[in-house]
């Protein structure tokens, strides 16, 4: 299973209750600092939300910054698992 944007955007707005409407989000919102304003720690909630909604599993030696530097990054990079 391919994830979407729009799943995405849905397990982000959801998991960080996010006050943002799906349509503000683009694959290319910057995910940590300007964008999201999310941090480093939820990064791995941003893995563990991965493997409870879409059953992706990410090893730990995968798991690199460049992932999480948008959105459209992350989904390319889920989309691996």
């Amino acid at each position: 299973m391919k994830i979407t944007l729009e799943q995405m955007k849905s397990m982000l707005i959801d998991a960080f209750n996010l006050e943002m409407e799906p349509s503000e989000i683009t694959e290319d919102t910057i995910i940590v600092g300007d964008g999201l304003e999310l941090d480093s720690v939820d990064t791995l909630e941003i893995i563990v939300e991965l493997d409870k909604r879409f059953q992706i599993k990410i090893p730990n030696t995968e798991i690199k910054p460049e992932a999480f530097q948008s959105v459209g990054k992350l989904i390319e990079f889920a989309n691996k698992y």
